[in-house]
């Protein structure tokens, strides 16, 4: 029976990048075992001509093709509505044009305080312009098409002290490879990547020693050019491969390694084969204990460890498509250009071009077409079918709810239709926001702290009292965009409209019951979940005294009139008086 001790000493016998590689074949067994990889490359042969096979750039580096692209498909119909979806679905949830989140505390009695509201804006800022600076926004769009197509979206984030910054990496959904545990936290990730011996040896310039022996006589050789395969391993501080390791390959709770996949440097203990761990040239931010990798996963299953996405599940629709189309180019082409009969002694006597002419004995010498009648409009009724489907598929249908409509629609008819589309959208935008902005957000939040000196002077004093003992002080990103509003909004309305319509009968009979709702606060709490400017709310006191004034300036207004109208009826009393005397006289 093996025990533990038993397993570590093996573990430990090996070098780090040694055991590194077995469990990288590991990860690549289980991959194998999902059938993720096979999927993953007809996807990517049938619906993303700009993404290299995966198998071919695995094992084709020492040719250094490229890999085929879009060698199976027969149009670009299922590549455009993949943009179109991804585009639309940026658009609305993080657009640059757009005030697309804000930050509040989780604690109701902090998210109440005037001096947080305003910190927390400040920060918002601060946040907008680190993500403008960076590569965050054109990215998305790389990132949303491989969370459709391939089920996950893997990235890497980075600081980036050049910009003040920071940095987001996307790696190739097919080289990427991870566990995570039954709720879904990732508990290590490896990549596989390619770089020319110029390139190694620039960027693994404190450990170029350790280099292979092959790349290194390339390089002697003149041939920087030649492509070599390595690896980079995110693993955790307490990772059973780090254990009894030198502290340099833990520094941090995540650490990053890299090293050669195909080396003979690998049994060097002394080195134990790592080319480049954590430091601050990996960054984000030194002492970080956040984890900067992060993988999107469009639609994930526990009993699974990869995520899948709808060009996977609508693999069948896609490829059916490419075929109808292929069938209805083959029949426009006969159609327009048919092939013929001729009598073999007419050959070479006839010019027929463009057609083609298929020689034969014909006593009778007639010339006619193969092809007397094709059903052109049958393939096309499917082909429009199967585009359908596919555009099904991405979105694009609920993306375009809009401008297909047969027929003008009301203020309130396009609202409802939007308010649909954000409810049947809203699986794929919110596991979105929680597996790439969410941790964005935390990664940007970071680093802008730590570049700003005055982070802590700037905090407001009940905050700074909260932190001081020890407090949380959580705070929350809340996601702003097209569809998160709108959603927001559908809730809130429905919400107000059934209670008030369930108390509209008790309002007739009794309208002081009103009395019962404060009604500022359900103005303000209006105001605030839809990221109204804090510095134009004013605060209770403000209100107060505002409606005092009004108050008096109304009673001033009313006694004013009584007075006018006393007047009015002295002279009134004052006249008949007279009169009566006049009169009595």
């Amino acid at each position: 029976m093996t025990t533990v001790a038993e397993v570590m000493e093996v573990m430990q016998n090996k070098t780090l990048s040694e055991a590194l590689l077995d469990e990288q074949k590991s990860l690549e067994m289980a991959a194998d075992r999902q059938n993720y990889e096979a999927l993953a490359e007809e996807v990517i042969a049938y619906a993303r001509p700009d993404l290299t096979n995966v198998a071919t750039a695995q094992r084709d580096d020492q040719t250094q093709k490229s890999g085929k692209r879009g060698t199976s498909m027969k149009t670009s119909e299922v590549y455009i509505d993949l943009l179109l979806a991804a585009y639309g679905f940026q658009t609305q949830t993080a657009s640059p044009s757009l005030d697309w989140f804000s930050y509040r505390m989780v604690d109701p009695t902090l998210r109440d305080d005037d001096d947080v509201q305003a910190w927390l804006q400040q920060r918002e800022q601060v946040a907008y312009q680190m993500f403008r600076r960076s590569n965050f926004y054109p990215i998305q769009t790389s990132v949303w098409k491989d969370g459709l197509s391939l089920g996950n979206a893997p990235v890497m984030i980075e600081e980036n002290r050049e910009l003040s910054g920071m940095t987001v990496k996307k790696f190739h959904p097919g080289n990427t490879y991870f566990q995570c545990d039954a709720e879904g936290n990732y508990l290590l990730m490896h990549r596989r990547f390619w770089l020319s011996a110029g390139e190694a040896w620039k960027l693994f310039a404190p450990s170029r020693e350790f280099l292979s022996t092959d790349l290194l006589t390339c390089l002697r050789n003149g041939d920087q050019w030649r492509r070599f395969e390595f690896l980079q391993c995110y693993r955790r501080q307490d990772d059973l491969l780090l254990g009894k390791r030198p502290y340099e390959y833990r520094t941090r709770l995540w650490n990053s390694l890299y090293l050669q996949a195909q080396s003979d440097k690998h049994k060097d203990a002394g080195s134990q084969g790592i080319l480049r761990t954590s430091g601050r040239a990996d960054g984000p931010v030194e002492g970080s204990h956040l984890s900067r990798f992060a993988n999107w996963r469009y639609d994930w299953d526990p009993e699974e460890t990869y995520g899948r996405g709808p060009g996977q599940h609508g693999i069948v629709t896609i490829k059916r498509l490419h075929g109808s189309h292929g069938d209805v180019m083959t029949a426009a082409q006969r159609g327009l250009n048919s092939p013929l009969v001729a009598d073999k002694m007419q050959k070479g006597r006839l010019d027929l071009n463009p057609g083609a002419v298929n020689w034969r004995d014909n006593p009778a010498q007639q010339i006619q077409r193969i092809y007397d009648r094709i059903d052109y409009p049958y393939g096309v009724d499917m082909l429009q079918r199967f585009s359908t489907e596919v555009q099904d598929l991405f979105h694009v249908s609920l993306l375009r709810i809009l401008t297909q409509s047969e027929k003008p629609m009301t203020a309130r008819e396009a609202t409802l239709l939007y308010q649909e589309k954000a409810s049947l959208i809203a699986p794929a935008v919110t596991s979105h926001e929680r597996d790439f902005l969410e941790p964005s957000h935390a990664n940007a939040w970071q680093i802008a702290a730590a570049e700003d000196p005055d982070y802590y002077k700037s905090m407001p004093d009940m905050l700074k009292r909260i932190y001081d003992q020890g407090g949380k002080g959580e705070i929350e990103v809340e996601f702003q965009g097209m569809l998160a509003q709108t959603q927001r909004a559908m809730v809130g309305l429905r919400r107000m409209e059934a209670a008030l319509g369930g108390a509209e009968a008790v309002l007739a009979i009794e309208p002081t019951v009103r009395d019962k709702v404060n009604w500022d606060e359900v103005f303000e709490k209006q105001l605030d979940d839809s990221g109204w400017w804090q510095d134009t709310i004013r605060s209770d006191d403000e209100v107060a005294a505002i409606r005092q004034q009004r108050l008096q300036m109304h009673l001033q207004e009313v006694q004013a009139e009584i007075q006018q109208r006393l007047g009015s009826a002295a002279k009134s009393y004052a006249g008949a008086q007279r009169d009566i005397q006049e009169a009595a006289a």
